[in-house]
């Protein structure tokens, strides 16, 4: 059986319908690369095209290809029986697609076209998709209620309008190109702009509308995959709404740090790896496009974050939050002119460090006298926190880092999209 010693191997985590008490596996990313093969993969083992023994908390990636292989082969009837001709032309695209396989490990360049969800430049790499019949989808789109930037571009791909900006950049410095006059340079330039202004104000690859066209175009219950800040998820739709499979477990513990934690959620049970054993958390509810999060299990059941945690102590952590909630959104009054000496300074800092501490330690008795009360856990051992190691209870707000989609003329570096799976 395969372990986790070995840097191709994925890990599993067993989910359960319990309207049907079927069991699934979701292939779980904890590292930068493979995201487009275990987003087929996913889906594959969701759709139930192929199958992972229930004794197996790993898969090789020899023995995951090989399982996306055998579904290929049954799946295309056409690479046994029909025009002599025909077989032979996709039996070439399976060994194409089995080639490029194990390339999908390391992430794949993607070309988008911003005009559908399903609009992409044909590369080696997309067939792979159209051989398992998974579609791929994204919300790059432009809308067309902007009709100067929609007539003008949004039929373009991402290439395209990349080359497009960077010849409009050339032409403002006066290197027209041979018979091109300055009212077709003007016009041009025009559309650059509008150009710019688009990946501009979408870094993120995701936009009003491409959400709500996703939401049109996804099927219900079909299940895809869907791409976005280079990155690669399963996503499907369900009672008209939308989710995301929840399968990397860096993404994971940033969303819940940020909005299970913001409700002072202190227990380590759904935190990085211990996602791997949170069973009420499979899907992810995509709810916008500035990154807000519910999680829900496989049932759609929502999360429930306070799940065995006594009233009193969720009540408390309540309250708790609603005080710093308040002391962070509190005007700050103007600080005083710093005199010549340090003193005023640090007995600021030494004033903020002492609330920090304050909470940090109400917050510990509170973890303290719940696992007290565990009968089945032997006492913790408190520790006196200091203020140099006292851990902010403030949700962080600060925004993932994005790839810039804005594109640099100097290098030709910018005119593909580098899927490298894993956003900061």
């Amino acid at each position: 059986m395969p372990s986790e010693e070995f840097e191709d191997n994925y890990r599993i985590k067993w989910i359960t319908e319990r309207s049907t008490g079927k069991k699934y596996a979701v292939l779980l990313q904890n590292r930068n690369g493979p995201c487009p093969l275990l987003a087929i993969s996913n889906a594959l083992l969701l759709r139930g095209n192929i199958d992972i023994h229930e004794d197996m908390s790993y898969v090789n990636e020899e023995m995951l290809i090989g399982k996306i292989t055998e579904y290929i082969f049954r799946a295309n009837p056409l690479l046994r029986e029909g025009d002599e001709e025909i077989v032979a032309n996709e039996q070439q695209n399976l060994a194409d697609v089995i080639t490029t396989l194990p390339k999908l490990k390391s992430g794949i360049d993607v070309n988008v076209r911003f005009n559908a969800p399903d609009a992409f430049e044909f590369t080696p790499e997309l067939s792979c998709f159209d051989m398992c019949r998974v579609r791929l989808v994204h919300g790059w789109l432009v809308d067309p209620q902007d009709p100067s930037s929609f007539e003008s571009f949004a039929k373009l791909s991402y290439n395209q309008l990349v080359d497009l900006i960077i010849t409009a950049s050339s032409d403002q410095y006066g290197q027209l190109e041979n018979g091109m006059n300055s009212e077709e340079s003007s016009k041009r330039q025009v559309i650059a702009k509008l150009a710019r202004d688009f990946l501009e104000d979408n870094p993120s690859q995701l936009t009003l509308h491409g959400f709500h066209a996703l939401s049109s175009v996804v099927g219900e219950n079909e299940i895809c995959v869907f791409f976005r800040n280079n990155h690669f998820s399963t996503l499907t739709r369900r009672d008209g709404k939308l989710f995301l499979l929840v399968s990397d477990l860096v993404s994971c513990a940033k969303k819940l740090a940020r909005n299970v934690l913001g409700k002072l959620v202190t227990s380590r049970t759904a935190m990085f790896q211990g996602y791997l054993h949170e069973p009420e958390i499979v899907w992810d509810k995509f709810i916008g496009i500035h990154g807000e999060s519910q999680f829900f299990n496989f049932d759609l059941v929502a999360y429930d974050p306070f799940r065995g945690v006594d009233r009193k102590d969720q009540d408390l952590a309540e309250r708790l939050q609603a005080e710093e909630n308040r002391k962070v959104l509190k005007p700050k009054s103007k600080a005083p002119k710093p005199s010549t000496t340090t003193g005023g300074e640090a007995s600021s800092s030494n004033q903020d460090e002492d609330e920090d501490y304050k909470l940090a330690k109400k917050l510990h008795e509170m973890e303290v006298s719940k696992s007290r009360g565990q009968a089945t856990r032997a006492p913790r051992q408190t520790r006196k926190a200091t203020h140099t190691s006292t851990p902010s209870t403030t949700p962080s707000t600060t925004p993932s880092t994005t790839p810039s989609s804005t594109p640099q003329p100097a290098s030709d570096k910018s005119k593909s999209i580098s899927s490298s799976c894993w956003q900061q």
